[in-house]
């Protein structure tokens, strides 16, 4: 099964990808075939690239330095499995998204302030973790109403209270206060 090209980069891909599941070129045991691949290849491949077939070479070529089937000293199995643990603990971080419903009373600035206005230069706040749902206009009294939007929030990006309230307080023309009238975990 020595039909690997080890002169392109083509072959030594090839070849690094059958030693990632073979220790020799015909399997767990060195033979005449590793001996003639490794004379063709005439020198180790770069190992960040190439690392199987590096390991391979400097073993098929009498290299004592490295042993290729060695147990992993204590050492080496510690620092394992710290790197496992800590893999483990990005990936979770990655999956817990977690994401809230908010629903925002915002108070209009007085009888005069229009709502489509008001929703628009809202739903205009744009970040990243925060996309803006339905609305509607509940009465206040005496023929003034609110604007009650609801909006998602990816927890860990965006903070409801110093991300998105304080921006909607800024349009001072607009609005007279913000309170939250709803905050969901979904």
């Amino acid at each position: 099964m020595s039909s690997f090209n080890l002169t392109t980069p083509e072959g030594l891909a090839q070849f690094e990808s059958h030693l990632a599941s073979n220790k020799f070129v015909n399997g767990d045991s060195k033979s005449q075939a590793d001996e003639e691949l490794a004379k063709s290849l005439g020198s180790a491949p770069d190992s960040s690239a190439y690392p199987n077939v590096h390991k391979w070479y400097t073993t098929v070529t009498g290299d004592d330095d490295v042993d290729l089937f060695a147990e992993e000293t204590e050492e080496e199995r510690i620092e394992n499995e710290k790197r496992a643990e800590q893999l483990k603990k990005e990936k979770k971080k990655k999956e817990e998204v977690f994401r809230s419903a908010v629903v925002l009373d915002v108070k209009p600035y007085g009888s005069e302030t229009d709502l489509d206005e008001l929703e628009k230069m809202i739903r205009d706040i744009q970040m990243e973790g925060l996309e803006w749902k339905a609305s509607e206009r509940p009465d206040i009294g005496f023929g003034v109403k609110k604007l009650r939007i609801m909006c998602y929030v990816v927890d860990n990006q965006v903070s409801v209270d110093s991300d998105v309230i304080p921006k909607i307080e800024d349009m001072e023309d607009h609005v007279q206060s913000v309170d939250i009238h709803s905050f969901t975990k979904l």
